[in-house]
Formats: C-alpha cells, structure tokens, sequence
C-alpha cells in the first residue's frame, strides 16, 4: 500500500467512525429521554398528593416531561457533544426540582432536591460507551472490507 493509499483509507475510516459516533449518540440520547421520562417521573391524579424525595417526580400535568429533550449529537473537529435539557418557558420549576431551592412568592417554599436528569444520565453511561464501542468496531469492519 502506497503513502498516498494509506492517507486515503485513514480518511476514510475517521469519516466513518465520526458518523458512527454521530448515529451512536443520537440513538442514545433518544432513548436516554424516553427512560427519563419513564422511570424518572410518575403520572399522579389531581387528587394525589406529590411523591416525597427522593422518589420519582410526579407528573400532573405533564408539561415538564414535554419539555425533557436532546439536541442532536455534534462533532466541532476535536470534540463530540450532546445537550439533554428539561425546561423551557412557562415550566421555570424544571430547575428547582433538579437542584433544590427556595421558590414560590418570595421564595418562602423549600423544594427539596429530586434529580431526574443528572441520575437519568449517569445510568445509561454504560450504554453510551457499549453504543461507541460498537460503533468504532463497525467502522474498522466498513474500512477492511470497504
């Protein structure tokens, strides 16, 4: 194999692996809200009392697990990044119940702290690493038989 051959299918297998990684982690993230959204909160009736921390978060009317979502999987050149986020306008709590803090009309609530986005993550990290793990071993595969 020439030099020039070699640069050729080096630059070949990078792009495949960089879109590998790419289809790899948008899969995960998808998959990643839906499991925040299923274990990480719960559907209560009006009548129903919240859930005491540190169990899941009860959803009443289901605008904070409407606003859980990923931006899509992005790759600058050195790094590859992906954003999950909960909260938009009008659901301000999605913070609160993350974090804990004081809230309400002159902030005379104490929210207790209930994580769902932060443990949601922390769980599925396995997956994300099985998931690139697989994805590089494919593009190796796409470059030897390519």
């Amino acid at each position: 194999m020439t030099p020039t051959e070699a640069a050729r299918r080096a630059k070949r297998y990078r792009l495949r692996l960089i879109a590998n990684f790419l289809r790899a982690m948008d899969a995960w993230g998808t998959e990643t809200v839906g499991e925040i959204i299923r274990r990480r909160m719960q559907r209560l009736s009006p009548q129903q009392p919240p859930n005491p921390p540190p169990g899941p978060l009860g959803i009443r009317s289901g605008a904070l697990a409407r606003t859980v979502r990923r931006d899509k999987a992005r790759y600058d050149g050195r790094v590859f990044r992906m954003t999950l986020r909960a909260g938009a306008s009008g659901v301000d709590y999605a913070r609160i119940h993350e974090t804990g803090g004081r809230a309400g009309l002159g902030h005379r609530s104490l929210i207790p702290a209930r994580p769902y986005m932060r443990p949601g993550v922390v769980d599925r990290m396995p997956v994300l690493k099985r998931d690139l793990e697989r994805a590089a071993k494919q593009a190796s595969r796409d470059e030897r038989f390519g």
